[in-house]
């Protein structure tokens, strides 16, 4: 039996299984292939079912309040370039689910692809898709890394415990979410403090704060004291400079 041919129960029943498991998947593995693979797929059988757009919009009006449905019809609006419809959707579910994880978590996503530098609302809604230093590792670092732009001290305690979370190292050392202002990547300027053959600490103008970075082979010049300019992303450990240029 195709989409088109089921009655909206047996859809959100079908996505609901799908959203689930996609769910639980995404917060231990974010951005693994199999996973951006999997998503693709629904989508593209959406887009090739004769009128499987349409029934799923109609399930979610007759089920506003339905995560699963919200969820699915939101991100195909996503992967189609529609963001302001999938926010919409969103928005519509998070405020029937109030305290539903998934959903909060999602809008966040969105809501960081549409106004990055929202710090505020950023920080409420990934509040709402996590229990403290439960799985829901990628929904705490994004807190954390909200917590550290607003200069909130708690984000230390975020990323230690992230450091101690059984994952993939891989994982953990990932560098993400760069520092943006303007619509733009952040430069900051400082100063080598400390030196090794793989990596270094930088004692940032202004803050003082001292931020670690990676010394591959491009960066063997810098030398101690060296005055650079770089950008700041985060890993599990925390904040981590990146793109240095020597002054």
């Amino acid at each position: 039996m195709s989409l088109e041919e089921e009655n909206n129960e047996l859809i959100e029943q079908k996505i609901q299984e799908f959203e689930k498991l996609i769910s639980k998947v995404m917060q231990t593995y974010p951005n693994e292939s199999f996973i951006l693979e999997a998503e693709s797929n629904f989508n593209q059988l959406i887009d090739n079912t004769p009128r499987a757009l349409e029934s799923l919009k109609a399930a979610f009006e007759l089920n506003k309040k339905s995560p699963y449905l919200a969820s699915r019809l939101a991100n195909y609006y996503q992967e189609n370039d529609n963001l302001d419809e999938a926010l919409s959707v969103m928005h519509q579910s998070v405020n029937n689910n109030l305290n539903d994880r998934d959903l909060n978590f999602k809008y966040a996503k969105l809501l960081m692809i549409k106004i990055p530098e929202n710090y505020v609302d950023l920080k409420h809604y990934l509040r709402k898709s996590f229990t403290k230093k439960d799985k829901r590792y990628e929904a705490q670092f994004l807190y954390a890394r909200i917590l550290y732009l607003l200069g909130e001290e708690e984000n230390k305690e975020y990323f230690e415990f992230l450091r101690g979370v059984p994952l993939d190292f891989r994982i953990k050392k990932q560098v993400q979410g760069t520092v943006i202002e303007h619509d733009k990547p952040k430069i900051f300027e400082g100063s080598v403090m400390k030196l090794e053959s793989s990596y270094g600490f930088i004692k940032q103008d202004v803050t003082g704060e001292t931020i670690y970075f990676n010394r591959g082979t491009d960066l063997q010049e810098l030398r101690f004291n060296s005055r650079i300019k770089f950008k700041k992303a985060f890993n599990f450990n925390g904040p981590i400079a990146i793109e240095i240029l020597s002054q």
